[in-house]
């Protein structure tokens, strides 16, 4: 198989959108309650595999902005379980956009991902925010 089919964007997309239909569909399953439950933890396990990478990346600067931005999800996740469902959307949304920062030609934020992670997470996340503005709004 050619280098550059393996490294197309579209397969871990496809993933992506896979990995949201079976999230989305055991929510389906869910009474609304334990729908939100579920979607807050994975939003915050989400969050939290940026700090693991930035903790192997290992510079500080990096370290710090993703323990920053995890907490920060962390805290829009919660929010909407507590507080409004749509700060749940909101932190997923954000989610796609993190990753996009990583991938820019000239990344906004430095830390070392595999390449194919932006569009994995951006076809995962926003299919979830969508599902959960649609469910709650």
């Amino acid at each position: 198989m050619p280098d550059a089919l393996f490294r197309s964007p579209l397969r871990p997309a496809a993933v992506g959108l896979l990995l949201a239909a079976l999230t989305l569909a055991l929510a389906g399953l869910l009474p609304s309650a334990s729908a939100l439950e579920w979607l807050t933890v994975v939003l915050a396990v989400v969050a939290a595999v940026y700090v693991g990478f930035g903790l192997q990346d290992t510079r500080r600067a990096v370290v710090v902005t993703e323990i920053a931005y995890a907490v920060f999800t962390l805290g829009l996740a919660l929010g909407g379980l507590w507080v409004a469902p749509w700060l749940l959307a909101l932190g997923y949304l954000l989610h796609g956009g993190w990753d996009m920062l990583h991938f820019w030609r000239r990344p906004v934020i430095g830390t070392r991902l595999p390449w194919w992670y932006a569009a994995f997470c951006l076809t995962y996340d926003w299919p979830v925010a969508a599902y959960s503005l649609w469910r709650w709004a």
